[in-house]
């Protein structure tokens, strides 16, 4: 039951990044470059913060080189390239469809899982990994139909180039990839690694490290002052 409400928890908390995710790249006045950056460095703030004072009260846990390994490239795969590509489909097709479109995640990570850990598919998984495919298909046309009578951007600002739905339907099934492949080498790290919290704190270090020198390269650092 803990888990379950853990669960609904974290839907609560993605749901509205993305929606203040949108609010922030409205009217262009941020990129999906600096978007990233902030919620990055915002993300390591708060969780060096937590390991700081999780670690004073408890031991450590067992390092493990191949763990802390593992930990990188989920990094590199969620925090990373996963919100990078999840806000450049918000910037073309809204929050809410890009959330909905994020919800194929599961999917991904069912068939990933079996794949790579040998998870069997319940009878339960299998019938809701149908409705999902369905579902998102439905969904992509809706979202095409939707911008073609519109004929604007999520935003509202500015004409909405021919192709521009598919184009952010098929980031935001791209980002729900990578959430899941790091999501199913999370598992593996923990197996090695045996904490979250740490965990999640090196995957996040590492991908602001990266997003922060590839803020530097693209000289958009000045853009991100009040």
């Amino acid at each position: 039951m803990l888990g379950v409400a853990f669960a609904v928890l974290s839907a609560l908390g993605f749901g509205a990044g993305q929606f203040l995710t949108q609010l922030g790249l409205r009217g262009g006045r941020l990129t999906a470059l600096q978007a990233l950056f902030i919620n990055l460095a915002a993300a390591c703030g708060g969780l060096v913060a937590a390991l700081a004072v999780v670690s004073a009260a408890f031991a450590p846990p067992p390092f493990s080189l191949r763990g802390v390994a593992v930990f990188v490239i989920a990094g590199l795969m969620a925090p990373l390239l996963g919100r990078s590509i999840n806000f450049l489909a918000i910037e073309r097709i809204g929050a809410t469809r890009t959330a909905s479109l994020g919800m194929s995640e599961s999917l991904f990570a069912a068939v990933i899982a079996y794949l790579v850990l040998g998870q069997a598919v319940s009878y339960v998984t299998a019938p809701g990994m149908l409705i999902l495919v369905g579902g998102s298909i439905l969904f992509i046309n809706e979202t095409s139909r939707a911008f073609g009578r519109t004929g604007t951007g999520a935003r509202g600002s500015r004409p909405a180039p021919p192709g521009r739905a598919w184009t952010g339907a098929v980031l935001a099934l791209t980002s729900g990839f990578f959430f899941a492949a790091a999501g199913v080498l999370r598992q593996v790290g923990m197996n090695l690694l045996p904490s979250a919290l740490l965990g999640a704190t090196i995957g996040t270090l590492v991908a602001f490290a990266v997003t922060t020198l590839h803020v530097i390269r693209r000289r958009q650092a000045g853009g991100l002052r009040l």
